[in-house]
């Protein structure tokens, strides 16, 4: 992966028009070697013996995601606006029960295990003969041994499974395709349980009365109650980045899982 990466040279990133409050940006790097369907995608196999079929799953080889919201545009607004907001209600005030979410959509979209972003192999599949050639013997005498109706390979999802519609990659010769995704519930969702919340504790402690907030929390609390939302394309340029690391390999240069960093601008 490593060796991959250093070759990448990154081009132009266009965008989608926003739809739904969720927008695609597109980027795409060129390479002497870009990554094989087993490098990055899930795949199955296929083997079947006396009229029934079993398939095997075989994980992608690399991982990765874009849950790094370290760009600009969330360094600068998205955190402040909503997830230090949020996290300042939670644990300084020590409001959690008084959210109204327990958990932010983008910790829900984290355990479901979303990407963010969809970057397929650009490589050829791999054959028949690459399957039944691998170096483990065992494994290879099993599929000579096999009366086999079926034998085949096939993709059977790729990128972050989120259902990304009209963002398909078009594949070129020595170019490695990316859509990444500006996830609809950060200010479609997560925006509103920031407002929300302050405006549950502003009801709740900023009244007067013997129990409340002093005036500096409720300030702030009403600020992030009444707050407006901006798109992205409101900060910008903006540094994206991303991660990859292996899922079954330690790299003892780079230490647990081999990860590694790419980034684009837009």
């Amino acid at each position: 992966m490593r060796q991959k990466l250093a070759t990448l040279t990154n081009g132009t990133t266009s965008v989608t028009p926003a739809t739904w409050n969720l927008q695609i940006l597109k980027t795409s790097y060129t390479g002497a070697e870009l990554f094989d369907p087993f490098d990055v995608e899930y795949q199955t196999v296929e083997l079947g013996t006396n009229n029934v079929t079993n398939t095997y799953p075989i994980p992608a080889l690399i991982t990765y995601n874009a849950w790094s919201r370290t760009s600009q545009w969330h360094r600068d607004y998205v955190n402040p606006m909503i997830y230090e907001a949020i996290d300042w209600m939670r644990y300084t005030l020590g409001q959690s029960r008084m959210m109204s979410r327990r958990r932010t959509y983008w910790e829900d979209a984290i355990q479901r295990n979303e990407t963010f972003m969809d970057a397929p192999a650009t490589e050829r599949g791999i054959s028949d003969g690459e399957i039944s050639s691998v170096a483990n013997p065992a494994f290879a005498r099993s599929l000579t041994m096999m009366q086999r109706l079926n034998f085949s390979i096939t993709t059977t999802r790729s990128g972050s499974g989120i259902g990304i519609s009209g963002g398909s990659v078009t594949r070129r010769a020595n170019q490695w395709d990316i859509d990444y995704v500006q996830p609809a519930h950060i200010g479609f969702l997560d925006f509103g349980i920031a407002r929300t919340s302050a405006a549950r504790l502003v009801a709740s402690y900023c009244g007067g009365g013997d129990v409340g907030f002093d005036a500096r929390t409720c300030a702030r609390l009403r600020q992030i109650a009444t707050q407006t939302w901006r798109y992205p394309e409101s900060i910008r340029p903006s540094r994206y980045d991303f991660i990859l690391y292996y899922n079954y390999c330690r790299d003892p240069d780079a230490g647990m899982n081999g990860i590694e960093r790419l980034y684009f601008t837009y």
